[in-house]
């Protein structure tokens, strides 16, 4: 029999907190890592060459995400139309398609918005609709912004994901401390 009594149970509580630590401490630094390289998306966005109006439609399709994957753990995403879509956002599109660009019972397109903002990201060829009209097509306007973005925050990811885990990891010890 053991010295202390409910030892086991305490050496599985301890086993489990770190366990469970070790992840939130994880999850908490590549969020903090994504959320770096989508503001670094944005500045690289401010800083092309694209009209103003494109800037600000795809600013707003820059979006970050966490997934766990099978035998890869926590696996950061940060880009253009990178998310799950609000419902918001669903209802603003269909909006847009319903009203249109021109105004009411004008139904000449959407802009921009995640739905095709990838047009301007890779550009597109020329493009023919089915009757064989030429609709014209798009240059790469904003081309290389996703590595750029990664090139000049990558320090700064990792420093942002090396302080959120240490904050983490603090308050992890003084919650267990407490209890």
């Amino acid at each position: 029999m053991n010295g202390i009594q409910g030892l086991d149970n305490l050496l599985g509580t301890l086993a489990t907190l770190k366990d469970r630590s070790a992840k939130k401490a994880a999850k908490a630094g590549v969020t903090a890592g994504i959320k770096v390289l989508a503001q670094g998306m944005v500045a690289a966005i401010n800083a092309s060459g694209a009209s103003p109006e494109l800037k600000a439609a795809a600013r707003k399709t820059i979006g970050k995400r966490l997934k766990k994957k099978e035998g890869q753990g926590l696996v950061g995403k940060a880009g253009f139309s990178v998310g799950k879509r609000s419902r918001r956002k669903c209802e603003t599109a269909h909006e847009r398609y319903v009203r249109g660009q021109g105004g009411a019972h004008e139904t000449r397109g959407v802009g921009v918005s995640s739905s095709n903002v990838h047009w301007f990201v890779l550009g597109t060829d020329q493009r023919v609709t089915g009757s064989g009209h030429y609709t014209g097509q798009i240059d790469e306007l904003l081309q290389n912004i996703v590595g750029s973005a990664a090139a000049s925050a990558g320090p700064a990811m990792l420093e942002a994901a090396r302080q959120k885990v240490e904050q983490v990891l603090a308050a992890e010890a003084a919650k267990a401390r407490k209890g």
